[in-house]
């Protein structure tokens, strides 16, 4: 079985385009003031293929259950309505612990944003146990977000995957590569977001693990003892040596790209500078966003 890989990061840096020639797969983050006009969103569907795929961050504000809740998650699901978003993701505090409560709340949520027939991924914080985790995504058929670098490795047949800041070398060992490929062995679909300021040369680790497990008596092999992870995989050949060297200098390039504030530079007049006014102004005069076929010129999605 060979795996679907998406590889990205948690947020846009720099032109679209060029983002998309290293990457396949962005999670959008959908906060008021900072998630980009209706009309930006839409036009990034027409900037990419239609294998690209686009998840959205709901607000953490919407996995507090507070007052605010409702408005944020009003306009998360206008933003997935803009990107034609294949995930929805949500994110609860360390305050929202395993009770009965939290499991009917949940409940309800997961209900509404699955009415779309986006695919839900719950990223819990605080007290919970894996294992309770686990149950609770397969009892209300929902997603867990995973770091499939450490701990036991996960028997899933989709995964999304989060790897957090891995720092500006991107650098991962091979004992984080050989668990993650005992996940990915198992999955037919992987959509791994990845954190760090060079993420470069961790998708390339990533696909090199899923080009080993192409073929099939690689698959059988591996799951019949622990799968062993040789970086010489990825200086095996000319071809994917000179991927490796483009990866890292494109990482230093994207390094670059961040000012001194921290703030994205190169960016289109309409990507991501964003102000509070222009984004909730535009979702509140719009009666929503256009459709989806519309917006991609009839092209599909998967």
């Amino acid at each position: 079985m060979k795996t679907q890989l998406f590889i990205g990061q948690s947020q846009l840096r720099g032109a679209l385009s060029k983002y998309a020639s290293r990457f396949n797969f962005l999670e959008v983050r959908a906060e008021s003031g900072k998630a980009p006009r209706p009309t930006v969103l839409r036009r990034w569907t027409e900037e990419v293929n239609p294998q690209f795929v686009f998840s959205v961050l709901l607000s953490r504000q919407v996995g507090q259950f507070g007052s605010n809740s409702e408005s944020a998650l009003k306009l998360g699901l206008e933003v997935a309505d803009a990107l034609q978003a294949k995930w929805l993701v949500v994110q609860t505090d360390p305050t929202v612990g395993p009770s009965n409560r939290t499991r009917d709340r949940l409940k309800g949520l997961f209900a509404r944003l699955s009415e779309g027939g986006r695919n839900v991924a719950w990223e819990p914080h605080g007290a919970w146990q894996d294992e309770d985790a686990i149950a609770w995504t397969h009892d209300l058929g929902v997603h867990l977000v995973h770091d499939i670098t450490r701990g036991e490795p996960v028997s899933e047949e989709i995964l999304y995957v989060r790897i957090p800041g891995l720092g500006t070398s991107a650098r991962l060992s091979s004992g984080a590569i050989e668990n993650a490929a005992e996940s990915l062995v198992h999955a037919s679909e992987a959509y791994i977001v990845i954190g760090g300021e060079a993420p470069g040369r961790a998708a390339q680790m990533f696909r090199a693990v899923v080009r080993e497990f192409d073929d099939e008596s690689k698959i059988s092999s591996s799951r019949e003892g622990p799968f062993v992870f040789d970086e010489s995989t990825l200086e095996s050949g000319a071809t994917e040596s000179e991927e490796l060297n483009s990866d890292n200098e494109e990482d230093e390039e994207w390094d670059d790209a961040v000012d001194e504030d921290g703030d994205d530079e190169g960016l289109g007049e309409d990507d991501e500078s964003v102000d509070d006014d222009d984004v909730d102004e535009e979702f509140e005069e719009e009666d929503g966003p256009k459709s989806a076929g519309a917006a991609r010129k009839g092209a599909k999605r998967k």
